[in-house]
């Protein structure tokens, strides 16, 4: 089996790690190994035809609330196969809690059958002005022959008390600490063949202070942001506040993409949904300032459509705006109407012939457990190339750069003991693809050195590095941007900043200051954690690929949290075996396939209140006087910043944490 699975193409693991299915996109047509074509007959849902589609293959779209079915009279021949994606409605919002989004349950081949299949799309939550609950969005099913398929509403945001659980959990409300929902997306049971879960937990509202404000909702890449306490004034160096928590970002389903199923689907939701198909943000947390706020100060809802949470007094969170998003949450003091309602969900189906593929380049897994081959490029500072003997075939690849090294500490006494930023993830892009024979080199970018000393001129900047660019030569050639650096405060006070841009942004280093976290490439990544001007000594975490960073907050003085990754479905544990540390490597991106996860930021504090790394390899932050976490190697994790000395004695800032080595990885199936 072991010589069946994983070709060695070059010497890089040994030993073997199963996993379950991530994302299918094989090839819309062609013959495979000899076998007559035989096309698929079936009725249902809104058809696109394979000769309309994009990508040559045939779609059943089903973007109506109720019930209906689909009706399969010919399951054609032996390669064919059908791939499944089912979201639930999204979950409502209240005062201050945003709405959790829909659960996802994702099929990449499932089995044709002739049969009629009962279909089922669940409807949006509605939101609610007062402290009780909103509606939580209602579960979508797919009924195949062989097992149903059910994904969970989204769970609903509350007014005065935790969030409630769904498919990914809604964010808690205005009561000091409340905990953001359940994900139970995750517990689905088993089916028969392959299948592919997403959804996440809330964030908790503010924890402590004054103020308080709602945590984000749960989406299917990244749990919901906790509320935080921050600066409301958007620019840096006003009005103090308490800011809800971003809502999760949403999973990418590239054959789903709105250009290629648009025809079915709501003309608004189309570009929300994006050419990288883009499902289930969760909803963002209302702020509770008391004070007017710009209207850009807001905690957003997550990619996707996830629905915005309020600004500032008297405004209210917006409704999501498409598939299985959850709604934004009501400003926590004294809302003026009902909090954003969640949106519906949707199952769509695809079917699809397996195609012929020869090629080699980086270590090969052929005929992994989800059927698919993967090519996986891992060595920095070293051409390497992807050869594709037969063609033209379609293939699916990512391309991740290399994360941004986290910022470091501050020297001094006590009176300015600063904590530095987290990295900001390398940027990400995922797309299919038809390649002709030919070769095409690759290029993996190296995570970004962590700093070790504080600033003392740009020959010594004290922030982070830049990560590293990856690369694929294809015809139209794909490049990805490093992530940006995390800021050490004595840099940003210089006015040396230039590090903190990138694939996705560097977070600020501890307050006072005036300045923003780094700026993230749009679709590659997201920007940094801005500063907070409240006096604390925590710092923000770094952009991730699927999420913001997030403000480090003063009471309790706790580093920002990192940006959450994007999933891609690619599988950690099937893609393991394949770079150097196969153990790290499979916790941190998970079945799902979460990649390009941002630094935590640092805190002075003496307790652990340290920001976590973003799910998909990012650093955690440091404290006390610590080193910040060194982000998980060909993840594209950004490192955690480090932390201030805390105490009355001078010493020397601890250092951030290295960005990750970036990946590239090639399949088809």
């Amino acid at each position: 089996m072991l010589d069946k699975w994983h070709k060695k193409e070059k010497p890089v693991f040994t030993g073997i790690a199963r996993g379950v299915g991530g994302f299918a996109f094989g090839s819309g047509g062609g013959a495979g190994g000899g076998i007559p074509e035989i096309p698929v007959e079936a009725t249902g849902g809104t058809k696109i035809p394979a000769a309309v589609a994009p990508n040559g293959c045939t779609y059943h779209i089903f973007a109506s609330t109720g019930s209906t079915s689909l009706q399969v009279t010919n399951a054609g021949d032996s390669q064919q196969r059908m791939e499944i994606l089912v979201v639930g409605g999204g979950g409502g919002a209240a005062r201050g809690g945003a709405g959790g989004a829909g659960g996802i349950i994702y099929a990449d081949a499932a089995p044709i059958v002739e049969a009629t299949m009962p279909v089922t799309v669940g409807g949006g939550g509605s939101g609610t002005q007062g402290p009780p609950y909103a509606a939580p969005g209602a579960n979508s099913e797919f009924v195949h022959p062989l097992g149903t398929m059910t994904g969970y509403g989204g769970g609903e945001g509350t007014g005065d008390s935790a969030g409630q659980p769904g498919g990914s959990g809604g964010g808690g409300g205005t009561d000091s600490g409340a905990a953001g929902g359940n994900g139970i997306q995750p517990l689905h049971a088993s089916l028969p063949f392959t299948t592919k879960l997403f959804g996440n937990p809330g964030g908790r509202s503010l924890f402590g202070g004054p103020y308080s404000a709602g945590g984000g909702g749960g989406g299917a890449s990244a749990k919901g942001n906790d509320g935080s306490r921050c600066d409301v004034s958007g620019d840096g160096g006003g009005t103090s506040g308490s800011g809800g928590g971003q809502g999760g970002g949403g999973a990418p389903f590239v054959n789903f993409g709105g250009p290629i199923i648009g025809p079915a689907l709501a003309t608004p939701t189309v570009n929300i949904v994006g050419p990288r198909g883009f499902y289930a943000g969760g909803g963002g947390g209302g702020n509770n300032t008391n004070v007017s706020t710009p209207s850009n100060f807001k905690a957003h809802g997550g990619q996707g459509g996830g629905g915005d949470g309020a600004n500032d007094n008297n405004t209210d969170g917006l409704d999501a705006t498409s598939y299985g998003s959850g709604g934004g949450g009501d400003e926590a003091e004294s809302p003026t109407s009902p909090a954003g309602d969640g949106y519906q969900g949707l199952v769509a189906v695809r079917f699809f012939r397996i195609g012929t593929h020869v090629a080699s380049g980086g270590t090969k897994i052929a005929d992994a457990p989800d059927g698919y081959t993967y090519h996986v490029f891992n060595t920095t500072n070293a051409p390497e190339s992807f050869t594709y003997t037969s063609g033209p075939g379609v293939i699916e690849y990512i391309v991740v750069a290399g994360g941004g090294g986290g910022g470091s500490g501050n020297t001094g006494n006590n009176a300015n003991h600063y904590s530095g930023g987290g990295g900001g993830a390398g940027g990400l892009r995922q797309s299919v693809t038809t390649v002709s024979a030919g070769t095409y080199a690759v290029v993996v970018g190296t995570g970004g050195a962590g700093r070790a000393t504080e600033y003392s001129g740009p020959a010594q900047p004290g922030s982070g590095a830049v990560g590293g660019t990856s690369s694929i030569a294809f015809p139209s050639p794909v490049s990805t941007t490093g992530g940006g650096g995390g800021a050490n405060r004595n840099a940003e006070v210089n006015g040396y900043t230039l590090t903190m841009d990138g694939g996705s942004g560097g977070g600020t280093a501890s307050a006072p200051n005036s300045h923003y976290g780094g700026t993230g490439v749009a679709g590659e990544g997201h920007p940094g954690a801005g500063a907070n001007p409240d006096g604390a000594k925590s710092s923000g975490g770094g952009g991730g690929a699927g999420q913001a960073g997030q403000t480090g907050s003063k009471t309790p003085v706790k580093g920002g949290q990192g940006g959450g990754g994007a999933a891609t479905g690619f599988p950690g544990p099937i893609i393991a075996p394949a770079v150097p540390n196969p153990g790290d490597f499979a916790t941190a991106v998970g079945a799902s396939g979460i990649f390009a996860g941002g630094g935590g930021g640092g805190t002075h504090s003496t307790s652990d209140l340290r920001g976590e790394g973003g799910q998909g390899g990012g650093g955690r932050g440091a404290f006390s006087n610590g080193a910040g976490t060194a982000a998980v190697d060909n993840t594209g994790g950004g490192g955690g910043g480090g932390a201030a000395n805390n105490g009355s004695q001078p010493g020397p800032g601890a250092k951030g944490g290295d960005g990750g080595d970036g990946i590239v990885i090639i399949r088809y199936m």
